[in-house]
């Protein structure tokens, strides 16, 4: 008999998820059939009496989320209200996740399917405010629920089926691509632009045309051309001038690391260790990995541009008395002691 229940459970459980989707890949409304199966479906498994309202916050510790079943068919009934513009009652359930003895597992993800509830009802003004509050607490390192979000609203911004005329959707890309950055995800936006053929336009904002400065520094690298290094430094130079930069200092940081590192090649060395300088304090804010390198450049182009001008002798004393303060044990520091 356990062992037939627990068929019937899982059975229900698969169910009540593809009379979900069954909805949602038909593009059905609201009060369709399918959206209504999946509800009363859930409702068994979760065993509320689908007459009844949801449970209250107080009772969540009292509802058996511990069990991963249990907390992801509570996942699909709020997706499912959600789909039935019942937005109260899909935000009731993931209070509920919040709330519960929810495992660590699922409760991390409960932000990224509240986002993704909100998005297939298409409530884009709700999202962007939802999407920009969990955004703004993002701080390295990443996990795959903060990954997972940031990648679902660049999805919703820029993906085949976004409308780039709706400027909502596109400040939800906007968002991710922010969000990706904050956390030093350097790498999936690449692959997000490269795969979902993201061009910059006269209204980008600082991710888009710090990836692109990015790429053209490296081409430049390659190139080892004046002409190419100019470019890479004009494209940086806007990202900086972006609105969104105030709220973006680590990323920021990096953007005026790699600049710095333009201007040094085009050997304008007092312009480079300026930048250098700026880069390290928000590099260094932000407990980024390359506050200690770009700390060393400040002190080594201030250096190399003693050897001809001695007034220079004291800011270089400055960078290394700072590579002392904040890494006395590092290979940098005892290069410049040396």
């Amino acid at each position: 008999l356990e062992r037939l229940q627990a068929i019937a459970a899982r059975t229900t459980y698969f169910t009540a998820w593809s009379h979900y989707f069954l909805g949602l890949v038909n593009d059905d409304p609201p009060d369709s059939v399918s959206f209504q199966l999946a509800r009363r479906t859930f409702f068994q498994l979760l065993e509320f009496d689908p007459e009844q309202s949801l449970p209250e916050p107080a009772e969540a510790e009292w509802l058996g989320l511990e069990s991963i079943w249990r907390s992801r068919a509570m996942i699909g009934l709020a997706l499912t209200l959600g789909a039935m513009d019942d937005l109260d009652g899909s935000e009731r359930c993931f209070r509920l996740l919040e709330l519960g003895n929810t495992p660590d597992e699922i409760r991390e993800q409960v932000p990224y399917w509240e986002l993704r509830s909100l998005l297939e009802a298409q409530q884009w003004k709700r999202a962007q405010a939802y999407a920009k509050r969990q955004v703004d607490s993002f701080r390295p390192p990443p996990s795959q629920g903060t990954v997972s979000f940031c990648v679902a609203l660049v999805r919703a911004g820029f993906g085949p089926l976004a409308a780039t005329d709706n400027q909502q959707k596109v400040m939800l890309g906007q968002l991710g691509l922010n969000g990706l950055a904050r956390l030093g995800q350097l790498g999936s936006i690449n692959k997000l632009i490269d795969e979902l053929s993201i061009e910059p336009d006269d209204d980008a904002g600082f991710i888009l045309l710090w990836a692109q400065g990015q790429r053209q520094f490296a081409a430049a690298e390659k190139s080892r051309k004046t002409a190419d290094y100019e470019i890479a430094a004009n494209t940086l130079q806007q990202a900086l001038r972006a609105q969104e930069v105030k709220d973006l200092a680590g990323p920021a940081g990096r953007c005026r690391y790699t600049l710095a590192w333009c201007i040094y090649r085009l050997d304008k060395l007092e312009k480079a260790a300026q930048q250098f300088t700026e880069a390290f304090a928000g590099l260094h804010e932000n407990h980024d990995e390359l506050a200690v390198e770009t700390a060393w450049m400040v002190f080594a182009t201030y250096r190399q541009l003693s050897e001809s001008q001695p007034r220079f002798m004291a800011l270089a004393s400055d960078a290394y008395k700072r590579l002392q303060q904040y890494y006395p044990d590092h290979r940098y520091t005892q290069r410049a002691s040396y």
